[in-house]
């Protein structure tokens, strides 16, 4: 039984500052893809064990971005880029960051999505 499609691996979130500072002290066959809207870094996460089909994302808006209201917007279309592109091409064992530029704001969201698609399809293979 060999089925073509890739079975949707679990999302979860990057939540700990010591996880988002190791991704950016990125080791060889770790992913860095810069796009209009952000910066994606990735890297093979240090917890996971074989048995995890899992995936841990995070997000970073920093102040310069601009105000509450605008990181806040910024933040909610990039986590539903994550939702709709990640189940299908982010690697089992890895963790992601994303770091918003103020483009992701006004950038059509067809185009933020294709852009993180295109990232996630850039990981080395495990």
């Amino acid at each position: 039984m060999t089925s073509g499609a890739q079975k949707p691996i679990e999302i979860r979130s990057l939540q700990k500052r010591a996880d988002f500072l190791a991704l950016r002290k990125a080791k060889p066959g770790s992913l860095k893809v810069s796009t209009n809207g952000f910066l994606l870094i990735g890297a093979p996460a240090t917890r996971a064990t074989p048995a995890d089909n899992s995936a841990r994302f995070g997000l970073t808006v920093t102040r310069k971005i601009g105000h509450a209201v605008c990181r806040n917007h910024i933040k909610r279309r990039l986590r539903a880029a994550i939702l709709i592109s990640a189940p299908l091409l982010a690697k089992p064992g890895y963790d992601y960051v994303l770091i918003a530029r103020l483009a992701a704001r006004a950038m059509p969201f067809e185009a933020l999505v294709a852009d993180l698609k295109r990232g996630l399809a850039k990981a080395p293979k495990p």
